[in-house]
């Protein structure tokens, strides 16, 4: 014997763990920058949002790091990432934000509700990040 063989189940498991550190690893890399935020002028910046407070949307782009754009000249975004969603009236939701047909308007969508509201009722975004185990799905066999 030339001392390289294995039994199946230490191939199992090192299978099992390279399998594991891919999915690790896939979690940053799913951080794309493809949120779309459409200034009342009608400039447009992609990039990824990562909060609204106090009247300012932190947006990281590629091009220009990390920026702050002011509420007020935003006329609506678009982001498929879930974020905890506060208004002006009070109201909160869980959710992801999509451009309407309506000016200055932004769709809240959480879960099977959407609910259609001036941009500007927005007052808190806060991103909702999942984490490892909730990225997880599958079984794993006894060795």
């Amino acid at each position: 014997m030339n001392g390289c063989s294995s039994s199946p189940g230490t191939a199992r498991r090192a299978v099992t763990a390279a399998l594991l550190t891919v999915l690790a690893v896939a979690g940053p890399a799913q951080a794309q920058k493809t949120d779309t935020v459409t200034i009342i002028a009608g400039g447009r910046v992609v990039g990824e949002m990562k909060e609204l407070q106090n009247g300012k949307l932190e947006l990281s782009t590629s091009a220009m790091h990390t920026v702050y754009v002011e509420w007020p000249k935003v006329s609506t975004v678009t982001t498929n990432k879930v974020f905890e969603i506060d208004l002006s009236d009070g109201r909160r939701f869980f959710g992801s934000l999509r451009a309407v047909a309506a000016p200055d308007q932004v769709a809240v969508i959480a879960g099977a509700d959407t609910v259609n509201v001036p941009t500007q009722d927005v007052v808190i975004l806060r991103r909702v990040k999942p984490t490892f185990w909730d990225g997880l799905d599958g079984s794993v066999d006894s060795f």
